[in-house]
């Protein structure tokens, strides 16, 4: 386990200034739109520190826009956890994909959710910063990642334990690490299309893949407490027939063999980009910041890998 403890990376994480003023922002705007309900409510969201996610995944973000993007990663969280307290876990997939794409698409109508129209708030100003490039891609990211959630629900209802290809072809959309990079472009002021070039998509690629594995390790010990398969290191514990230390040493291998690839991506970028083009640049420093933010956030911040909270 102490490997997993000292997961480090080559480059800092760093935490948005701004973090404590946003979060007593978002929490009465989660308050004021029945997001978050009552006293206890408040306070295990405090004790999850959702806005010190936000505020280490964009370090340098303005109040406003962080203001934004952590009120999103606050309903993406409440989802996952109310999730988990749902009988029938498809049904609610089912309403809450019809739900959040309608607020996406800005249809008009009635939502069945208590925290779409909030949702659809959040989505709209963040939108605003965008074009219709970014927003059509938005879409189909997001459809991607409820779709994946559905299919993580089915196999928690029907106690399926899922193949290892299949489970990390669907890791990377339930993670919630595209949705993240996504939401690079407007953050950082940075052109979307910059984002879409081969490199660049295979770079994310690579930089989802060790959030993911990063978070897989971290989530470990909670999620084989609470009998939850849907995680690497179990499931190759489970299909392989390894104990669990040698498991964990091939997950911990793999995690820092997807990071010397995106070192090795990073230089070929560099290689490739102008003196003068900051973009390329700020693109490949802003995707450090997701991949050592999350895992520093799991460390040092959040108590959702060290409680018996629900968690992702």
């Amino acid at each position: 386990m102490n490997n997993i403890i000292n997961i480090k990376y080559a480059f800092p994480s760093y935490l948005n200034p701004h973090v404590e003023a946003v979060d007593a922002e978002v929490i009465q705007w989660a308050q004021s739109n029945k997001v978050l309900k009552g006293p206890f409510e408040v306070t295990q969201y405090r004790k999850m520190k959702i806005t010190w996610f936000a505020a280490r995944l964009y370090p340098e973000a303005s109040q406003r826009k962080l203001t934004a993007v952590a009120k999103l990663f606050c309903l993406l969280f409440i989802l996952d956890d109310y999730t988990d307290m749902i009988g029938d876990k498809n049904e609610f997939w089912i309403i809450i994909s019809r739900d959040l794409m309608k607020a996406i698409k800005g249809e008009e109508g009635k939502f069945e959710l208590f925290f779409s129209r909030a949702f659809q708030e959040v989505w709209e100003e963040i939108s605003s910063w965008t074009g219709h490039l970014w927003q059509k891609e938005a879409q189909t990211l997001f459809e991607r990642f409820l779709q994946a959630g559905s299919w993580e629900a089915r196999n928690r209802q029907k106690n399926r334990i899922p193949a290892i290809g299949e489970y990390m072809r669907q890791r990377v959309e339930f993670s919630g690490a595209k949705i993240a990079f996504i939401l690079i472009p407007p953050v950082w002021d940075i052109p979307f299309e910059l984002t879409q070039k081969s490199k660049f998509k295979e770079i994310q690629e690579v930089a989802g893949k060790i959030i993911y594995i990063a978070n897989d390790l971290m989530s470990y010990e909670k999620e084989k407490l609470e009998n939850d398969c849907h995680n690497l290191v179990l499931l190759i514990t489970h299909h392989h027939d390894l104990q669990p230390e040698t498991a964990l040493k091939k997950v911990f291998d793999l995690h820092y063999e997807e990071v010397a690839k995106f070192h090795q991506l990073e230089e070929e970028i560099r290689n490739c980009a102008k003196g003068s083009d900051g973009f390329s640049h700020e693109f490949l420093m802003a995707l450090r910041f997701l991949i050592s933010g999350s895992t520093e956030w799991s460390k040092a911040d959040t108590q959702r890998y060290r409680s018996a909270q629900n968690g992702n």
